[in-house]
């Protein structure tokens, strides 16, 4: 019996060979594009500066961008998101200096000064952030829906600055903390709507100025 063969496997095709810059291309579709949301706000505040907020749609916006209108919702979800958009830094600002504050100082902590220093703090903007900021406080100015639209936005700083005076000073009386948080908060944003029109200080100097102010009688602690 003539010993048996196995089959020889047919060829096997080679793969199709991939262009390199279609791979990318593919690639480059499949995941979303890279954003910065502060070079995004730039660009939004640059337009609503040029041709006045109500004129400008969010489609206008992603085109000056480079980007599409699905990606900007992705960080912001409306053209007033943007224009508040700083707040939360400031914000953020704040409780670091009030938590740094309170831990290298402890009971002998002087709570008037350390409130009054953090608040400057909220306007310790970036050196590039700082005539993006000027055209935020402008527009919101000009726009007065814009406005009370950032109440809600300031809500976060206002809540810290009546749970430090509950906490950290001889007030117990929750009406009044909240009284002095409202009356700081809206004081200092004030003093930057005047800072943005009128002055090209440093805006911390301008907001040192408005809690000098206040310090005589409402942080008086």
């Amino acid at each position: 019996m003539p010993p048996s063969s196995v089959p020889a496997e047919p060829p096997r095709a080679n793969p199709p060979r991939t262009n390199p810059a279609e791979k990318r291309e593919r690639d480059r579709r499949g995941r979303p594009a890279e954003i910065n949301p502060a070079l995004l706000a730039a660009t939004a505040m640059q337009l609503f500066t040029e041709r006045g907020f109500d004129n400008v749609t969010m489609d206008e916006i992603a085109a000056a961008a480079g980007t599409s209108r699905r990606s900007i919702f992705r960080y912001f979800p409306s053209k007033s998101h943007l224009v508040w958009g700083g707040v939360g830094d400031a914000s953020d600002r704040f409780h670091r200096t009030v938590d740094r504050g309170v831990q290298q100082t402890g009971s002998s902590m002087d709570a008037a000064q350390l409130i009054r220093d953090a608040f400057v703090q909220t306007a310790a903007f970036e050196p590039e952030q700082v005539e993006v900021t000027r055209q935020r406080l402008l527009i919101i100015q000009n726009n007065p829906a814009l406005l009370s639209f950032g109440l809600e936005s300031l809500g976060d700083l206002r809540t810290g600055i009546a749970e430090f005076v509950l906490q950290h000073t001889s007030i117990a009386d929750s009406f009044r903390a909240q009284l002095i948080a409202e009356v700081i908060a809206s004081a200092g944003f004030s003093a930057l709507v005047w800072w943005a029109g009128n002055s090209d200080e440093d805006p911390t100097v301008v907001m040192g100025r408005a809690m000098d102010l206040l310090e005589k009688g409402i942080l008086n602690f």
